[in-house]
């Protein structure tokens, strides 16, 4: 299944270094539990799954998060 793990990648060391905390449940990140979007936001993989499900922006600075929830709601598979 391709999902959120799949589609963002691990944060860059500067994107932590500017802010290691997850803006949805306020506790510190590492690069092994997180995952950086698009606007460079850093938020908890799991955090960011269930906010996806409710919201489809970024939960620090408004950006389009349309198509996370669309591969939350209709995962590809993949071979």
């Amino acid at each position: 299944i391709f999902n959120i793990r799949q589609k963002l990648k691990k944060p860059s060391d500067a994107s932590l270094e500017q802010d290691d905390i997850c803006i949805v449940c306020r506790q510190r990140m590492d690069k092994e539990n997180a995952k950086e979007l698009p606007c460079r936001h850093c938020c908890h993989t799991h955090c960011l799954e269930r906010w996806v499900r409710k919201q489809s922006v970024c939960p620090i600075c408004n950006s389009d998060l349309a198509f996370l929830k669309e591969i939350l709601i209709n995962p590809i598979e993949t071979k």
